[in-house]
């Protein structure tokens, strides 16, 4: 039995650079497509849509961030998970209780979350977690074979909940409440915004679930076959996955678009979209490892990796920002405006954000939130200032 089995938090030390790295850009994504949806809920979303730089920047968002940050946190959890489950088998302790008590307070920090921004994505890893506990125990060549099983199960799901059950549209006749300066209506239009768009709706309950559970497998995988450790040690391997990736992304883009100019209805039974992002997730994050290797970007990659230790806190900051932002009870920035001014102002937040990661992070051991979260999940106090820091 190990000398030490008490329940202790991974040390900084300990932790793999590049996991926070690859959660620091995650954020990014995160913050600028939570941002972007507010123009689609302005009283005039279409004023610019047929502007020239506004085609050129969704373009940008839809090829390098729409649903790929939700996918890469999901391949990041499974990974943390795993890293978590190996801490707790070689302190010989049962996992089950201390995950059900993290995924508790997860989904409460989720409700609380759900009531700033109606695009929470926490209750979502609060219910993966729970589901990866019965997985514990596969190896990573298991887990692996099941990821890949539901990966090629979900254009098929895509296309066929799309066309059994209609996307409907509550939006509308809730917005009112969103334009309101009274914060319990704020409130209430993001409690009920996610309740429509994200609880009842198929699509999202059903598809996007299984791409999540989907990544969330092949980052458990990744795991088990301590696959950054060997990509690490053959950089020709991380380069062949990076171009091979990106010609996987540019193929199916290619045949897409062929389908559709054929009018070949093959998408109404394969939606191969979900395949495209896994293609452009790989492409991402095996070209952030190849600069992070590479040594050329260490001070964008320390900032990265700064702002991806504490992705909770800064989260739910932009979320909290978001609501100051665009409610009718803050500055009620619901007027349509060119889309460039809303990534404006969502890599505005996240410069600040970087910048007071690394601050924080030089004088305290957690981020505010995953503090808070961590003294819960442990039931202990656990210091947060770091020694000698003044």
């Amino acid at each position: 039995m190990p000398e030490n089995n008490s329940l202790e938090p991974v040390h900084a030390s300990s932790r793999v650079a590049i996991i926070d790295i690859l959660r620091g850009w995650a954020l990014l994504g995160v913050v600028i497509i939570n941002y972007t949806v507010f123009l689609g809920l302005s009283k005039n979303p279409g004023a610019y849509h047929n502007d020239v730089t506004a085609k050129a920047v969704h373009a940008f968002l839809n090829l390098v961030f729409v649903s790929k940050s939700w996918t890469l946190l999901s391949f990041l959890f499974g990974y943390g998970f795993a890293v978590l489950i190996r801490n707790l088998q070689n302190k010989a302790l049962n996992p089950v209780p201390f995950f059900l008590r993290r995924m508790w307070w997860l989904f409460v920090l989720a409700l609380i979350n759900s009531a700033l921004f109606f695009g929470d994505i926490l209750k979502d890893y609060a219910l993966m977690g729970i589901i990866l506990l019965f997985f514990n125990k596969l190896s990573g060549k298991a887990t692996l074979v099941i990821a890949v099983l539901l990966l090629a199960i979900v254009p098929v799901a895509n296309a066929v909940v799309s066309r059994i059950f209609p996307a409907s549209d509550h939006m509308a006749s809730l917005l009112p409440m969103l334009r309101s300066s009274n914060i319990i209506d704020v409130v209430t239009f993001h409690l009920k915004a996610t309740y429509y768009q994200e609880v009842i709706q198929p699509n999202y309950a059903i598809t996007i679930h299984l791409m999540m559970f989907a990544c969330g497998l092949f980052g458990f995988s990744a795991f088990k076959f301590d696959l950054f450790s060997r990509i690490q040690k053959k950089p020709g391997l991380l380069k062949s996955i990076f171009w091979y990736s990106l010609a996987a992304k540019v193929a199916l883009t290619i045949a897409v678009y062929l389908l559709n100019k054929i009018k070949l209805d093959v998408i109404h039974y394969y939606n191969p979209q979900y395949l495209g992002v896994a293609a452009t997730v790989i492409c991402i994050v095996s070209g952030i490892y190849w600069l992070f290797l590479w040594g050329k970007a260490d001070r964008i990659m320390k900032y990265l990796e700064a702002i991806g230790r504490m992705t909770l806190t800064n989260y739910i900051v932009q979320n909290i920002v978001s609501l100051l932002i665009f409610s009718g009870a803050g500055f009620a920035v619901l007027n349509a405006h060119h889309p460039a001014f809303y990534v404006g102002i969502a890599l505005l937040v996240y410069v600040v954000q970087a910048l007071f990661s690394r601050w924080w992070l030089s004088r305290y051991q957690f981020g505010p939130i995953e503090w808070i979260w961590r003294q819960l999940c442990y039931q202990k106090h656990l210091p947060l200032r770091k020694s000698g820091a003044s």
